[in-house]
């Protein structure tokens, strides 16, 4: 609707000049003189350039052309205002979605550190419990000997005989490391 309103603005305008123009259309004469001749050396050059597409044109077709122009400029416009909001909405999305992340990766944090914190106490823990396994068997090795020591003496005491040999070793052979390995 704006759209269709400014086209119809200036076309009005374009007609109204076109209409106006006397000098357009050949009353009013006026001498050429060349625009470089009359501008003094101190004046610099203007940037504006003239439109080869509306160059030599009427004021209709010009108008037509600025109007064209203006609506291609105004759909680019709609384009980038509408890349601009879906541009803010992944925004807004990636932003929430790092506050999620941040918050994940601070209670993972927390929990590794827990866990690290736990595996130390389980190793120290461990390592407590291996020394005394090896103290405990090394007692029951001491306690062991001191009931044989004195199994020896209440024997000898009883006069009995000793044997010279505690433990006898049968030969070992491929049956019996079989049975060991399973």
């Amino acid at each position: 609707m704006i759209r269709n309103s400014v086209i119809a603005i200036i076309m009005t305008g374009g007609i109204c000049l076109v209409g106006c123009d006397i000098q357009a259309a050949g009353l009013v004469t006026t001498p050429h003189t060349p625009a470089q001749a009359t501008q003094s050396n101190y004046m610099p050059q203007t940037a504006i350039k003239a439109d080869p597409q509306t160059e030599g044109a009427t004021a209709v077709e010009s108008a037509l052309a600025w109007s064209g122009k203006y609506a291609e400029q105004s759909e680019r416009l709609l384009a980038i205002q509408e890349e601009r909001q879906q541009l803010e909405k992944d925004n807004r999305r990636l932003l929430a979605n790092q506050a999620k992340l941040l918050t994940e990766l601070e209670q993972t944090q927390k929990e590794l550190e827990e866990a690290n914190d736990m595996l130390i106490q389980m190793r120290t823990e461990l390592d407590k419990w291996k020394a005394n396994i090896l103290g405990f068997r090394e007692e029951m090795q001491a306690t062991e000997l001191a009931q044989t020591q004195a199994l020896r003496r209440v024997l000898e005491l009883l006069g009995g005989e000793m044997p010279t040999e505690t433990k006898t070793e049968a030969p070992e052979t491929d049956e019996t490391k079989k049975d060991v390995a399973q």
